[in-house]
């Protein structure tokens, strides 16, 4: 699986890319929104974490920008924030991010959200499978 992180603070980047790495994943990084919107679309990876401060305009435009792309718009979202409130949850889903998590990320946190998404993702491809239709084949296209 590849995911690719954006994060403006290094220390917090690597402390992630960490994580993922120690897990198998193959992990990619950006600094910022723009510089993550260019690499998503060149390498187009399994999976986006991204904090929300780092991103275009506080993380709508980001994911607008995203969204609007054949290549990066299936591309599954977790949302990073540097703090807790009830406007997190109507923040993911005015976002469409598939997930937040909260700073300081704990590394159980972070793989469970990112299971959580395998696992969907698994699931979808298993009922297209039955429907005939092989999603690798599709993907590849460019």
């Amino acid at each position: 699986m590849r995911i690719l992180v954006i994060e403006n603070n290094e220390k917090i980047r690597l402390k992630i890319c960490k994580i993922v790495r120690n897990e198998d994943f193959e992990v990619f990084e950006a600094s910022n929104g723009i510089e993550g919107i260019e690499k998503a679309e060149k390498l187009i990876p399994d999976l986006i974490i991204a904090d929300k401060s780092s991103s275009i305009a506080g993380g709508f435009q980001f994911v607008k920008t995203l969204k609007k792309s054949v290549y990066t718009q299936n591309i599954p979202l977790i949302f990073l924030l540097n703090s807790s409130s009830q406007m997190n949850f109507l923040y993911t889903v005015k976002s469409q991010a598939d997930d937040i998590l909260v700073k300081p990320i704990l590394s159980e946190d972070l793989l469970f959200s990112i299971q959580r998404i395998i696992d969907r993702n698994f699931k979808l491809d298993q009922i297209l499978i039955n429907y005939g239709i092989n999603m690798t084949k599709l993907t590849t296209i460019r």
